[in-house]
């Protein structure tokens, strides 16, 4: 098996309580696959490090901005 790298965005440390990261079920899972995962955190707040933020950045200014989409299949028709 190949090794699997995951980011993690909005880390929180594990003594943060509900913190989805620290679920039952995630750390069992990572448990499970630990000798192939390896978790990185981004900073708390690292909006450069994160495709998403620019995603975010751009959707209103070039998407959606002054529209109207009568159904979700056209928003994300736009999106796409």
């Amino acid at each position: 098996m190949r090794r699997i790298c995951v980011v993690l965005d909005n880390y929180s440390p594990p003594d943060c309580p509900g913190q989805t990261h620290y679920a039952k079920k995630v750390l069992e899972l990572v448990a499970q696959y630990e000798d192939h995962l390896e978790l990185v955190p981004l900073p708390t707040y690292s909006p450069k490090l994160s495709p998403m933020e620019r995603l975010w950045k751009h959707m209103p200014r070039q998407v959606t901005h002054n529209h109207f989409f009568r159904t979700i299949k056209a928003l994300l028709t736009a999106a796409q």
